[in-house]
């Protein structure tokens, strides 16, 4: 057995905790399991976004993965791409307090997301630039993956996911589009213009253009939702379990939800493997992700196709 080593701080976490216990020890286990995913030159690699992650100044460290071409699907909230579209077209998200008098902020059209203030003038850019993009569709239909890219095509933001995502052809995935601000636009622009989302399309473009093809396949789940499960179920599609596996949650594993199921909890389902590489952190993805991140940039990891 290795003892365990009572670090110093050098400034790669990831290094400096390779041989702790306890959180520290997973958080490293994480960033050498996210470089292994992209030195493996057959593996497929998809992450899931849930929540509302850019409101807490993520933006730049979840594009780190598109601008890296670090992965080659990602699935995501709705949240997250109305967050992200309304910082393309120019708002901000601002530092506030949780113990806010929130009959106030509704007064001053301040939207909060636990610490932090959203100014709700915001929908009606989004419900602008929306029109301008979608007055112009065919009237058929589309998966949200192209919806996506059809903003993304208008976007001039480069630290954009939505725009990242279009210039490098990933595609970002939105099962359930219809529960977000965005979502609400396109319900709006479809009945005016006469397009339609069928999200059965998403289904046959992640399993027949990523999951069928697939040699091997990894997954970065941050948090559960929607997101984690249309990633874990689509695997049962292929003939391998997923071969890598990394979850950063603080859901709870005792209630039965999938958000805080332990990723071992997927073996009985056939998502993975008992010979799967898999890390599961017990930790606040603000924290977690940004040290992963800053570990592949300075160790210089590229992806090897």
């Amino acid at each position: 057995m290795k003892h365990v080593h009572h670090y110093d701080v050098s400034g790669n976490f990831v290094h400096d905790w390779q041989n702790s216990g306890f959180s520290a020890g997973r958080v490293s286990q994480a960033g050498k399991l996210v470089e292994r995913m992209l030195q493996d030159k057959d593996c497929t690699i998809f992450m899931s976004v849930a929540g509302a992650l850019i409101p807490s100044g993520m933006r730049n460290v979840l594009g780190s993965f598109l601008k890296n071409a670090w992965v080659d699907a990602l699935v995501v909230t709705g949240a997250t791409l109305t967050h992200d579209l309304a910082e393309a077209l120019g708002y901000k998200h601002f530092m506030g307090t949780h113990n806010a008098d929130d009959a106030k902020l509704h007064e001053k059209r301040l939207d909060r997301v636990w610490d932090v203030y959203f100014d709700d003038h915001s929908y009606e850019g989004i419900e602008d630039f929306c029109k301008k993009v979608f007055k112009n569709l065919e009237k058929k239909s589309y998966s949200s993956k192209e919806i996506i890219w059809k903003l993304g095509e208008h976007i001039t933001d480069e630290n954009s996911l939505i725009r990242q995502s279009y210039l490098k052809q990933i595609p970002i995935y939105c099962p359930a589009l219809v529960d977000c601000g965005l979502g609400m636009q396109v319900w709006t622009y479809a009945k005016e213009y006469g397009f339609s989302v069928d999200p059965f399309k998403d289904w046959d473009e992640l399993v027949a253009h990523h999951v069928w093809t697939a040699k091997k396949t990894g997954v970065i789940l941050l948090g559960g939702g929607v997101p984690k499960n249309f990633i874990l179920q689509a695997q049962q599609f292929n003939d391998a379990t997923h071969g890598y596996a990394l979850q950063i949650t603080t859901a709870d594993v005792n209630d039965g939800g999938l958000s805080g199921a332990e990723l071992r909890e997927g073996i009985s389902w056939g998502k993975l493997s008992k010979d799967s590489e898999v890390v599961d952190v017990r930790a606040d993805i603000t924290l977690v992700l940004p040290i992963i991140v800053d570990y592949l940039k300075k160790q210089g990891v590229t992806r090897i196709s």
